[in-house]
């Protein structure tokens, strides 16, 4: 006489509850990875718009400005993302040339853009290290 096995072992159990458990932990992973990388496009592209506000405000008044609040006028304020941070600095006394530094706080890169119409680069940004 043969008995019939109703229902499933505790091997079986165990082995479909560490399966489920990997893939979890593998999608989780990967969602951190691109989460983090969506967070640097969007600082790129933030570095963009500011750079060309500051460009259109350096055309419509013969100088660039110190004050990201100037640029409203041409967009930053109405697009900038929420958790990007913008430093803008400048290298000599008469404002011309200037540097834009663009991160996001769930990101991993800064990018930074000189002007006028200089580089942009993007470097790894160590987290705890961002100002």
């Amino acid at each position: 006489m043969t008995k019939i096995s109703k229902g499933i072992s505790i091997v079986g159990a165990c082995a479909t509850i560490g399966i489920i458990a990997t893939l979890i932990v593998l999608s989780a992973s990967i969602y951190s990875k691109k989460t983090t990388q969506h967070n640097n496009v969007i600082a790129l592209h933030e570095l963009k718009v500011v750079m060309e506000a500051e460009e259109a405000y350096y055309a419509d008044n013969d100088k660039y400005t110190v004050h990201l609040a100037d640029l409203e006028k041409y967009g930053v304020y109405k697009h900038l993302a929420s958790g990007v941070k913008v430093i803008l600095t400048f290298f000599d006394y008469d404002i011309q040339k200037y540097r834009i530094v663009t991160y996001h706080i769930s990101g991993d890169k800064r990018y930074t853009g000189t002007g006028p119409v200089g580089p942009i680069d993007g470097q790894p940004s160590a987290r705890g290290q961002r100002q």
